[in-house]
């Protein structure tokens, strides 16, 4: 794994955004969390993140806009969508869109997907 990652995370249910940040943190990427998508657009300027990994379903700005909004800024931006949809409900057209990980996951598929995520 490359340590020096930089990975936001974007997560308005404060329980997933922690369970995601600490899993990753422990794993030696570089974490900064954001409660929602207008918080994690103003991190992202100051952090310049590898990696959102984003819910899609938040109040305000989702998920969806935010990773629109960060791909014009960020070209290779990494995108993980977290979201309890069902894969199949997401819109074709979301930019970015690497992997989706299903709610609720595991630390180890969540740790896995990353791990592929930042690797390609």
């Amino acid at each position: 794994m490359e340590q020096h990652l930089r990975v936001l995370v974007v997560d308005d249910d404060a329980q997933i955004r922690v369970l995601i940040a600490t899993a990753l943190a422990a794993r030696g990427y570089a974490v900064t969390q954001a409660g929602d998508g207008m918080a994690g657009l103003a991190a992202a300027m100051v952090l310049s993140p590898d990696l959102l990994v984003t819910d899609l379903d938040m109040p305000g700005l989702d998920g969806r806009d935010l990773a629109e909004r960060l791909a014009t800024h960020y070209p290779g931006l990494r995108v993980l969508f977290v979201s309890g949809r069902e894969a199949g409900a997401l819109p074709e057209d979301v930019p970015g869109l690497c992997h989706f990980l299903p709610k609720p996951f595991s630390v180890a598929d969540l740790v896995r997907t990353v791990a592929t995520l930042t690797s390609c």
